[in-house]
This record gives structure tokens, sequence and C-alpha cells, in this order.
């Protein structure tokens, strides 16, 4: 017993934001069945976001599903190889929310007479000149979307983190 309580304690110190993409069938349940993947290992979404590829004759034959998540190192990877191994995804890749290739977007938008715009030194691209009740779209990687995100908030703006992706 005290042995899984070591590992339990060590674990939450290891721990760190990961994101996992996976490109899968466009069928009801595909995003329950990963998250029941997740949820019998005890690993909570932080965000997730469901997208479908649609084909030149419109149909919705793939999607992709991608989850952002607090797990060791060990767990991450034994997620990703999970859920490979489920029948209706095609692909997987799990990779560090810090690694440069994740991409995220964000949507900030002000009430009454507050004008946001990020610092200059936030490392983000955006579009929109943050006035009133128009909103700015923000792109760059997660942590730095993020932080432009808390910013925003601190100012008294609505800030909403969007889409992840791997670039």
């Amino acid at each position: 017993m005290s042995a899984a309580v070591t590992d339990a304690a060590s674990t939450s110190s290891d721990e760190r934001r990961w994101v996992l993409a996976a490109h899968a069938e466009n069928r009801p349940g595909a995003l329950t069945t990963i998250a029941a993947a997740f949820s019998s290992r005890g690993v909570n979404f932080d965000a997730t976001v469901a997208t479908v590829d649609r084909g030149a004759d419109g149909e919705a034959g793939t999607g992709n599903i991608v989850v952002l998540f607090s797990a060791t190192e060990r767990r991450a990877r034994q997620l990703g190889r999970t859920v490979d191994r489920l029948e209706l995804v095609r692909d997987v890749e799990v990779r560090p929310a810090e690694d440069a290739s994740v991409r995220a977007t964000g949507v900030v938008r002000t009430d009454g007479p507050t004008v946001y715009e990020p610092p200059a030194s936030a490392g983000v691209t955006w579009a929109g000149d943050g006035g009133s009740h128009r909103p700015m779209l923000i792109e760059g990687s997660l942590r730095s979307v993020e932080r432009v995100l808390t910013d925003a908030r601190a100012c008294g703006a609505t800030a909403l983190l969007g889409v992840v992706v791997f670039i």
C-alpha cells in the first residue's frame, strides 16, 4: 500500500501538460470512446476540440480530436498507445504542450470603453482592434496565447481559448 501512495505522490510532481491529436473516423461515439480511455486511467481533459474533414462530395468521413491534458510522460505515452489501438482511430500524435509545434488560437472581446491590445513582447499575432464589443483573434504558441488571455481577463475582457493544433 505504501508503494501506491509513493507512486501517486511522485506522479503529481512529475506531471506536465500534453496535447494528443487523434485522426479518427467521423462516427457517433468517437469522442466518447477517446474520453473513456482517458477516464479509465484517471486523466481529465483540460480542453478538447473536434473538427470534421469534408471530402469533395461534402461527406464527413474523418475528423480530428485534439485533447489538452496533464499527466506524467509515461501516462501520456500510454494514453497515446491506447487511443491509437482504438478501432475508429487512424493516427495519433502526443506532444508536450510547450512544444513549438503546438499552436493555439484565442478570442478576446471587451465590453464598454475598454480597449485591449496584447503586449508587444507577447509573442503572438492578432487580428482585430480590441475595441468595445469587437472580437480580436489571437494566434501563437499555446503558452503565449494563454498568457495573453490571462492578461486580457485581468484587464476586464472576456477571453476564450480556442483551437489547439500542431503545425
